[in-house]
């Protein structure tokens, strides 16, 4: 061997003659199936000491693992011959190598070596078991096939209660894995993404507390939507099957109650071969991604499964019998908008079916923004039935589309580029007619918008845990000024600002919102029909900072400062102040409406301001409930980048006088 240590001495009683071994270890050194070898040797040795605890023998085995440094012939050979070691360490091989290798333990079929020179399945934590056992086949070599991906099966379960499941599971070509204890559980499923089920023996329950039992039951869901979760019911599982149920609905975002498919309850520690059918159900649904096919292929392969498995998911509820269903394609077309580093993307599963929105994020902001739309948007507003998937690391929402009128493969405009082609039209001197009509069918879009916002916003937000995101972040503005960032503001709009920050605390959660009010987060359909999507900042807020962003992102956005500051500032009195209708508007400012994307925003700017003003009479406020949300709301605009500052200072100067006098 290249490394001067030798098994017998990584074996050793005592701590010191460990180290010092392990010190002498050369990392790297071991290189092919020798390596794979020499730590099989190690943890056979370790196996035939009674005297080292099991925490010990785990220990040194792991430690001899990451110093040996092995390549992947190594690891191959490893994970075979890891099939004759007691269970304490056959899993901590589990865990120390990638899921392509660990489903190599559970290869069984493959073990030619004489059952008198190898431990007995049952074999215990700590018996002795003999070297020679590690003697294996040639055809262990790294080019024979491996089971299929997301066969591990992992087993809460006391060691001793197992042994006809995992011989079950084993001839069916899973990879059982046995853990006697949560924590052991919960370390495996931090790491590993190969599991497709799990079984929970009372067993292992016997030492949880009640609320040790809601944890367990929540991480296994939290872990993958896919995931078969089988509960062996008895004296030691304090939980009932509603709660447990519950629990399970709750991670897993649903909106009806968890089917007997995903999480069955049985009288019983024994597996019926029955129930692999549901096992199998949950692998081929991850698996799925192996069979299709990707146009084009933007994403990671994790992400890739996901969004298969998904959309498999989908269709398979949409089917009248929910029997299984066939993905041959899927085909992805990345959106652009946003605000957050998630990606979104229409999907079409086999070509001629319905498209999908896919919203790919993390696993925590996925949850998150499902869970807000189940409580706050749900009661008001169905149509986009988002549904949560997840397993390990990877998330993914899927929603109803929102379709073209003209090509329902497609989705609505975002109101954002409807506007660009109003203003693209206008300066390449198309039909001045047509532009104008675009302008007021657009206008009532807009005005659509704010209706709906405004519908919103007039409900109560119930009390929840949820505190609300889409307020203006007050902290920061104290932050901005002592960075220096006043923009030329005067003492006068200070004073204003913190004048707004008492009157908007009033009704600061008292409405539920949106969150995230942008023009790209409206769509138009047709030629005024608007829906509102992406609820991930949905919760409680103020009742008027919708719209009031409406009206800030129409104003600061696309519309044109055609007219010079000084007469910006009369504007926003009239609107803001005034309260002047859009006619007025239009004949006290004729120069800022020459345009017609002017036109457009100006209609929507006072729909927006109406609806606010509905919104937090709604909740007991009043005029100076909207103006305070706006005034915030343009403090904070004056940070964002890509917005006027001159219409935005225009803004302040023209709120700052009347809320300074409150």
């Amino acid at each position: 061997m290249p490394a001067r240590a030798t098994p017998a001495e990584l074996s050793a009683p005592n701590d010191t003659d460990f180290y010092d071994a392990l010190a002498r270890l050369q990392p790297g050194a071991l290189r092919g199936t020798g390596g794979g070898r020499f730590v099989a040797a190690v943890a056979l040795h370790l196996a035939s000491r009674s005297r080292l605890p099991s925490r010990v023998q785990e220990e040194r085995l792991r430690a001899v693992i990451h110093r040996a440094a092995l390549d992947n012939a190594g690891f191959h050979f490893l994970a075979a011959a890891a099939r004759r070691l007691p269970p304490a360490l056959r899993n901590t091989v589990a865990t120390v190598v990638s899921p392509r290798f660990r489903r190599r333990l559970a290869a069984v079929k493959h073990d030619a070596a004489p059952s008198g020179d190898r431990p007995s399945p049952s074999a215990g934590i700590g018996e002795h078991v003999s070297p020679a056992s590690l003697v294996l086949p040639d055809r262990t070599s790294p080019g024979s096939s491996d089971p299929d991906p997301f066969s591990t099966v992992v087993i809460l379960s006391r060691p001793a209660h197992q042994d006809s499941n995992k011989s079950l599971l084993a001839q069916s070509g899973y990879g059982p894995l046995l853990w006697d204890s949560f924590e052991k559980l919960l370390a495996d499923l931090r790491h590993n993404d190969d599991v497709c089920s799990c079984m929970v023996d009372q067993s292992a329950l016997q030492d949880l507390s009640r609320a040790q039992q809601s944890e367990l039951f929540t991480c296994l869901a939290e872990y993958s939507t896919f995931l078969w979760i089988r509960v062996h019911e008895g004296p030691h599982l304090l939980l009932d099957r509603d709660e447990v149920r519950q629990i399970v609905r709750s991670a897993w975002c649903l909106r009806e109650r968890v089917s007997a498919e995903s999480l069955s309850f049985q009288p019983d520690p024994l597996l019926r071969a029955a129930e692999l059918e549901e096992i199998a159900r949950s692998r081929n649904a991850l698996r799925a991604r192996e069979r299709a096919q990707f146009v084009p292929g933007e994403l990671t392969l994790e992400e890739a499964r996901l969004l298969v498995a998904a959309a498999r998911a989908h269709l398979r509820d949409l089917s009248p019998a929910g029997g299984p269903v066939s993905l041959e394609s899927l085909e992805t077309r990345f959106l652009k908008g946003g605000h957050t580093n998630a990606r979104v993307a229409r999907v079409r599963p086999n070509q001629g079916g319905r498209p999908l929105i896919a919203k790919i994020d993390t696993k925590e902001r996925v949850i998150d923004e499902v869970r807000r739309f189940r409580q706050f948007i749900q009661p008001w507003d169905d149509r986009l039935r988002p549904e949560a998937h997840f397993h390990a690391g990877s998330a993914v929402i899927l929603f109803g589309l929102v379709p073209d009128v003209a090509d329902a493969t497609r989705p609505a405009d975002m109101l954002d580029e409807r506007l660009r082609e109003l203003w693209n039209g206008q300066i390449l001197g198309q039909d001045d007619a047509a532009l104008q009509f675009r302008a007021e069918t657009l206008g009532r879009a807009i005005s659509n918008a704010a209706h709906a916002l405004g519908d919103l916003n007039s409900r109560r937000a119930l009390p929840s845990a949820y505190a609300p995101v889409g307020n203006p972040p007050a902290k920061y503005f104290a932050k901005w000024d002592a960075a220096g960032l006043d923009w030329g503001l005067g003492e006068e709009a200070r004073t204003a600002r913190a004048k707004a920050e008492l009157k908007f605390e009033r009704l600061a959660s008292a409405g539920v919102v949106h969150g995230d009010v942008h023009l790209r987060n409206i769509l138009v359909r047709g030629d005024t029909e608007a829906h509102l999507i992406d609820y991930a900042g949905s919760g409680p807020g103020h009742p008027a900072v919708d719209l009031a962003r409406l009206e800030l992102a129409l104003y600061l956005g696309p519309m044109r400062q055609l007219d010079p500051e000084a007469k910006c500032i009369e504007f926003q009195r009239a609107l803001s102040i005034d309260l002047g209708t859009a006619p007025a508007l239009a004949a006290a400012f004729p120069t800022l409406h020459r345009s017609h994307i002017n036109a457009a925003c100006v209609q929507g700017c006072v729909a927006a301001r109406d609806h606010a003003l509905r919104a937090v009479r709604a909740h007991g406020g009043d005029e100076s409930d909207y103006l305070a949300a706006k005034y915030l709301v343009t403090w904070q605009s004056l940070v964002m980048f890509g917005l006027n500052t001159g219409l935005n200072r225009s803004v302040v100067a023209s709120l700052a006088p009347v809320i300074a006098r409150w």
